[in-house]
């Protein structure tokens, strides 16, 4: 009976002991994976840095080619090389990528922060013609622009765009927009000097320049589109200056008056988004940079990480 007691309890000992042992093995496994994903995530970060930092570069070659030919650039327009998503992998070809990591990619993407309307600046009058923007959201921004939010603090500037979200009477679908009516979020900023470039506009926001109209907006954008007709593409054309535009659209009277009034040929503020996906875009890690660019310097204003993964 002593015997059969001990062989039960070595017996137990050993089911306790592979319990032990399964466990720490599982633990060790899960610690292997955890790291191995913590270091594939910050090597996404640093590719994705890697391409806000070629972006930067990308802005301060158009400016260095601005200053060499200002004459015949047209202005900052979207056929220009800047405005073209590029791949630091398939496009430029400056990262080694291996064959197993195909599917994944490391890209910049540029936008000018001067085609849409200003927040903080934009004349009250542009503001009035926004769809999706009624009488009392405006109050509330002129509000902003003139008034302390919290008492004893001075006044504070709108920082980023989806304040104007949380503004009383912004809904849902006037942020995100419908298939009738253009997406707030895509019109506004907070960053640029308050004009607006007729180059890089989206038509949505051209409409929105009081006395230009649709006439003088179409033929704008007709010209602006190039040879194939399609907008934000390689042979798309810009404005250089107001006596171009008129040249080139015969355009007079109120629209061309508008232009002088709200509008801009030269843009200085972009916003530069870079991102990077490892194990077949299960991870990816976008940042943003918003960056002023002056003579051949871009000055940092803003910049912000996001990681998302499973």
């Amino acid at each position: 009976m002593k015997k059969g007691f001990i062989l039960v309890s070595v017996l137990w000992m050993i089911a306790l002991l592979s319990f032990v042992i399964l466990g720490f093995g599982r633990r060790v496994m899960l610690d292997r994976r955890a790291s191995a994903y913590s270091l594939n995530v910050s090597e996404a970060r640093l590719l994705a840095h890697s391409a806000v930092q070629r972006g930067i570069l990308e802005l301060r070659n158009k400016a260095i080619i601005d200053a060499s030919n200002p004459e015949n650039m047209g202005g900052t327009h979207l056929g220009q090389p800047w405005a073209q998503p590029k791949s630091l992998i398939k496009d430029l070809k400056i990262l080694d990528w291996n064959e197993d990591r195909s599917e994944d990619d490391v890209f910049f993407v540029i936008t000018d922060e001067e085609s849409k309307i200003n927040l903080n600046s934009t004349p009250k009058e542009i503001l009035e013609e926004v769809q999706g923007i009624n009488r009392g959201i405006i109050r509330q921004i002129m509000k902003r622009r003139t008034e302390a939010v919290h008492q004893d603090e001075g006044i504070s500037p709108f920082q980023i765009e989806e304040e104007l979200r949380y503004l009383r009477g912004v809904k849902d679908e006037d942020w995100f927009g419908t298939d009738r009516t253009p997406a707030l979020k895509d019109m506004f900023t907070v960053h640029g000097y308050g004009k607006i470039n007729i180059n890089t506009a989206s038509e949505q926001v051209l409409r929105c320049i009081p006395k230009l109209g649709d006439r003088a907006i179409g033929v704008i954008m007709k010209y602006r589109a190039g040879e194939d007709g399609q907008i934000g593409t390689r042979d798309d054309k810009g404005f250089g200056n107001i006596q171009e535009l008129i040249d080139k659209t015969g355009l007079s009277g109120d629209p061309v008056e508008a232009i002088k009034q709200y509008c801009m040929f030269y843009s200085t503020c972009y916003k530069i988004k870079g991102y990077a996906t490892l194990r077949n875009g299960r991870i990816r890690v976008a940042c943003t940079a918003v960056v002023y660019v002056e003579s051949t310097n871009a000055n940092l204003i803003r910049w912000q990480e996001e990681t998302f993964g499973n």
